[in-house]
């Protein structure tokens, strides 16, 4: 299957690895840990693999097509590229080891009830103690939070928007998990923490919005990947699948209903391989990728997923079907972090054209 419009031997390889990883039923976070992927978003320097946007475009691709239940996005690419950025030197030499390690599992908790996907200003307060701070306030739809030891927690103190790590078992802290996917609603009422636990690096706002940007880019990657597979599924189905003697896939109403599919799932790719790409770029141009590419997969997810469902039949609407998964995946994946209604608003704010040069 395409996962990028071009891949190095080494990427290959990456695939390859992960591909072998969740064959296996046993998909335990150590395992991650020791195949080094918890370590790709970090430097050299702090024991990781300073992996690129591509390298873990691929990974969450792989994680798609599976079908896994894993927070390598909400602690291996949002919580980690936070880390990486926004904690001290000594905060990163202390932390890095157990995230890599798997023994930490990040997620980051920044939108609020009735602002959602634009938790500005951020209601959550946190106020100065003898000790360090104290923060309250309601968080809402934190992706990977329920496998979350630690949250990375936004908040509004005495100097502005601070971002703290909040361990999951600290007094004060209720998680309550969403009872589809690995989301999570959060609730601080006057948890205390110590300084240490302040990211104190500067300009949290830049560098919360970069890792909020990437995990848009992997939602889309991982989104691409279950739309993959499930093209696949139902390509297989159409074959094998027999109705007044021959396979249902010589009819030509549902060959058409396979194109489009294919062609959504192709349009897909290109925009997700531009939402990659885009990472390292301005903020503005990075934001405007992002936001297409989520806007663009998301409708590319329900169309290829309603049509593969209606192809298969009845058994394509249980939960036993992988197909039935993968389209729950895909509904799941279109309310996350940023919805297609919201991207789009935010997109027609924007005061350039997606086609045109910043000048």
């Amino acid at each position: 299957m395409n996962a990028m419009l071009t891949q190095s031997d080494e990427q290959r390889m990456l695939v390859d690895m992960v591909d072998g990883l969740l064959v296996a039923e046993d998909h335990a976070w150590s395992n991650f840990a020791e195949q080094g992927l918890l370590a790709m978003p970090f430097a050299t320097g702090e024991g990781g693999l300073d992996s690129s946007a591509a390298d873990l475009s691929l990974v969450m691709g792989a994680l798609g097509r599976a079908d896994v239940d894993v927070p390598f996005l909400a602690s291996a690419i949002i919580g980690s590229r936070l880390v990486r950025n926004l904690a001290s030197p000594a905060q990163r030499l202390h932390w890095a080891p157990k995230i890599t390690a798997g023994t930490m599992v990040l997620a980051l908790a920044h939108a609020e009830p009735g602002q959602h996907f634009d938790a500005a200003p951020v209601g959550t307060i946190a106020e100065p103690t003898a000790s360090g701070f104290s923060l309250t306030g309601q968080k809402t739809m934190v992706l990977g939070g329920k496998h979350a030891t630690h949250f990375l927690v936004s908040a509004t103190g005495p100097s502005g928007l601070n971002v703290f790590l909040v361990p999951a078992d600290a007094a004060g802290v209720t998680m309550s998990p969403h009872w589809l996917g690995d989301g999570a609603e959060l609730t601080l009422t006057g948890a205390e923490l110590s300084s240490s636990n302040l990211l104190d690096g500067p300009d949290a706002a830049a560098f919360l919005a970069a890792a909020l940007d990437h995990g848009l880019a992997g939602l889309v990657a991982g989104a691409v990947g279950a739309m993959e597979q499930l093209h696949h599924l139902t390509i297989d189905y159409l074959k094998t699948r027999k109705q007044f003697g021959v396979a249902i896939g010589s009819f030509q109403a549902l060959q058409h209903r396979a194109v489009d599919m294919l062609i959504e799932l192709e349009q897909a790719r290109s925009m997700r391989d531009h939402a990659t790409a885009a990472l390292d770029a301005d903020p503005a141009i990075r934001r405007r990728a992002v936001l297409a590419a989520k806007a663009y997969v998301d409708g590319a997810a329900r169309l290829l997923g309603e049509t593969a469902v209606q192809l298969h039949g009845a058994i394509g609407m249980t939960l036993e079907s992988p197909a039935g998964r993968l389209f729950r995946r895909l509904s799941t994946t279109q309310m996350q972090l940023c919805d297609r209604t919201q991207c789009l608003h935010e997109l027609s704010l924007s005061p350039a054209s997606l086609l045109e040069e910043d000048e």
